[in-house]
């Protein structure tokens, strides 16, 4: 009985220490542009967020899509520090907006605006290869 519970435990807190971050989180994402917007998913569902409202979006750090305007605009899948995520017991969320100036922008939740960790423009990211970088003497 006592090896059961022993192995049940350790089992645990070891699936807990691999876990490290969520594979996906729950994202209250703000549009700050004057116009509605949509969260485009991979599945092609859209989630429309009106002007100035706030919509929680599940983001599982894939190409994230936003359509605004009727364009179409890709961020890099970029995880934010582990201060930026908001954690109450298993469940982890993150704050977001998308601006006037079509950027989408992870906030801390109370921090102050310069508190940001910004997701970069482009989903087709590759990061130079060594070849490259021995050629740009």
């Amino acid at each position: 009985m006592k090896t059961h519970v022993t192995l049940a435990v350790s089992t645990v807190a070891c699936c807990l220490a691999l876990a490290g971050c969520p594979s996906t989180v729950k994202v209250a994402v703000t549009n700050t542009t004057l116009s509605d917007i949509s969260i485009v998913y991979a599945s092609g569902h859209e989630s429309k967020i009106g002007s100035g409202e706030t919509r929680e979006e599940a983001y599982d750090f894939q190409c994230l899509r936003v359509k605004s305007e009727g364009e179409l605009y890709e961020f890099q899948p970029d995880q934010p520090p582990k201060e930026y995520y908001d954690q109450e017991g298993f469940n982890s969320s993150i704050y977001a907006r998308f601006t006037p100036e079509k950027q989408f922008k992870i906030y801390l939740k109370g921090g102050n605006e310069m508190d940001v960790f910004g997701l970069k423009a482009g989903c087709n990211y590759k990061a130079p290869t060594g070849e490259y970088l021995r050629g740009a003497s």
